[in-house]
């Protein structure tokens, strides 16, 4: 994987992405969903609830991949 993208972003949505990349854009980019609201601009959000523990989840997830990915 080289890439993440975000199911619900409006600034570069998903499409956009998969129209620049080109050849099998599924291998490449992968299309996250995230149980809580977020955007483009707060993918990860502060939350006082239990939604604290569904962003905590998303971003090791993400990060982690980003870590190895240049490792």
């Amino acid at each position: 994987m080289e890439g993440v993208s975000l199911k619900r972003d409006k600034v570069i949505p998903y499409n956009g992405v998969i129209e620049a990349v080109g050849v099998q854009p599924a291998k490449r980019i992968e299309l996250n969903d995230f149980e809580y609201e977020y955007s483009h601009e707060n993918p990860f959000p502060v939350y006082n609830d239990n939604k604290s523990q569904l962003v905590n989840e998303a971003f090791n997830s993400v990060f982690s991949k980003a870590a190895y990915f240049l490792a």
